[in-house]
């Protein structure tokens, strides 16, 4: 099934330190262009997250984003234990009991105290896996959104296609009516004219205006194209670039069916063809 290029998809990795948030936003875009909006303590790891965004996505234009949130008491980089300052206080208050005129507790002398604070500094391995869980699971949400969007987009090229495959059949049956009738208007033009035509020079006249208006191949290569279109909208790779090709070959072919047209039918059928390829195009310029 195709993929679309646009989805957007938020996750957030819980760690003892705080956490990570991940967001993932992307549009069409011909190549893949990875853009990164990062605290500096990422930078060091963007080139192994943008391979695991690569291994995710082939075409498109990605926004990453990250953002840490670090838990209170951790911000400066230090985390104190409460009951250990709840007994150096304790102990203070009954001290000062002893001594006249005690100065008052101050927190900062507290926390200096040996087992009530400690340095809390993040590894950046410890930092670099959250950040890796985080992107792992933002990219598996934004997956399933464009798979979403994708079999949407190969929903509505089926009914395109089969709305040409309409359209050829018509060509079908009017090209022999208008063979036909181009034949019985050639003939009464000579009778209004009142000229004797050589029966041979008459049939090699018809035998070229046939020529002219034989559209066999054309509708041969139309149906190969709904074909293969059908075929490439189920394989599970990219596809969108093999599906734009194809859309140049059916409107090559609408083309030619124009420039051979003889009669208001299939001028028709040559303009419907090529407002059903340009819908199709339309949705495939978003396909991966």
């Amino acid at each position: 099934m195709p993929y679309s290029m646009t989805g957007f998809a938020r996750s957030e990795q819980k760690c003892d330190w705080g956490s990570i948030c991940c967001e993932v936003k992307s549009v069409n875009h011909r190549f893949l262009d990875i853009y990164f909006r990062m605290p500096d303590s990422l930078r060091e790891f963007e080139l192994d997250l943008r391979n695991q965004i690569k291994n995710s996505v082939s075409r498109g234009k990605i926004e990453c984003s990250f953002q840490l949130q670090v838990n209170p008491g951790k911000a400066q980089g230090q985390s104190y234990d409460s009951e250990a300052a709840k007994a150096v206080i304790e102990a203070a208050e009954t001290l000062s009991g002893y001594i006249q005129n005690p100065a008052s507790i101050n927190p900062l002398d507290v926390l200096k105290m040996p087992g009530v604070s400690s340095s809390v500094q993040i590894e950046p391995a410890e930092l670099f896996e959250a950040a890796k869980a985080a992107l792992s699971e933002t990219l598996a949400q934004h997956q399933q959104m464009r798979l979403r969007e994708g079999k949407e987009m190969a929903r509505v090229i089926l009914q395109r296609i089969d709305a040409i495959a309409e359209q050829v059949t018509i060509v079908k049956t009017v090209v022999p009516e208008i063979r036909d009738a181009l034949k019985q208007r050639l003939l009464d033009r000579l009778e209004q004219l009142k000229v004797d035509a050589d029966p041979d020079r008459l049939e090699q006249e018809l035998i070229y205006q046939a020529q002219r208006m034989d559209v066999d191949e054309e509708i041969d290569r139309l149906e190969t194209h709904m074909q293969e279109a059908r075929n490439t909208l189920k394989e599970d790779k990219p596809i969108g670039r093999r599906l734009d090709f194809l859309m140049q070959e059916f409107n090559r072919e609408a083309n030619t069916l124009g420039s051979k047209s003889q009669a208001i039918e299939s001028t028709n059928v040559s303009i419907e063809l090529k407002v059903l390829i340009e819908q199709m195009r339309e949705q495939i310029q978003n396909i991966e």
